[in-house]
């Protein structure tokens, strides 16, 4: 039986990505969320590590350099459910959006966040920063430019 779980690891100021590539490297499933070009982490401090806790036991995990340790409720680690990890990837995987991947002029865009979710546009062109586009929306029936913010508010439509 496979006894695996999602934890989470809080880890040392700025170490989050230092921890990550020392997970890795001892075989470990990890997941580091992370934001825009920079790679922000999502979560600043902390990331998820998937393992059996009865085979790696915690010294691993709250020793390693970079780590404050597993977060724990009590004596155990809290167990993130897995379907909290899928969503987390599911809303990253919005945010980045399908702009992040080189969208076109003219692509059919719906606004699914933010003060103007709900409309429909047409995708006009990128803006200042990697994470702001301008689109086209049908008011009143007048297309009118809009910023349309960071890039999580367009989705193709």
């Amino acid at each position: 039986m496979n006894g695996s779980q999602w934890y989470a690891l809080q880890t040392k100021t700025h170490k989050e990505s230092a921890v990550y590539g020392r997970l890795l490297a001892q075989g470990i499933t990890v997941y580091l969320p992370c934001l825009g070009h920079g790679r922000r982490p999502y979560f600043p401090g902390y990331l998820f590590v998937h393992a059996d806790l009865h085979e790696t036991g915690l010294g691993r995990f709250n020793w390693l350099p970079g780590s404050k340790g597993l977060v724990q409720f009590g004596d155990w680690p809290a167990v993130v459910p897995a379907a909290v990890v899928e969503a987390v990837k599911q809303s990253l995987a919005v945010y980045e959006g399908q702009v992040a991947r080189g969208m076109e002029r003219g692509t059919a865009v719906a606004i699914v966040s933010g003060p103007l979710a709900g409309y429909e546009g047409v995708f006009e062109r990128y803006s200042s920063g990697k994470e702001r586009v301008i689109v086209l929306l049908s008011l009143l029936q007048k297309r009118v430019a809009v910023g349309a913010g960071v890039v999580t508010a367009v989705a193709p439509g």
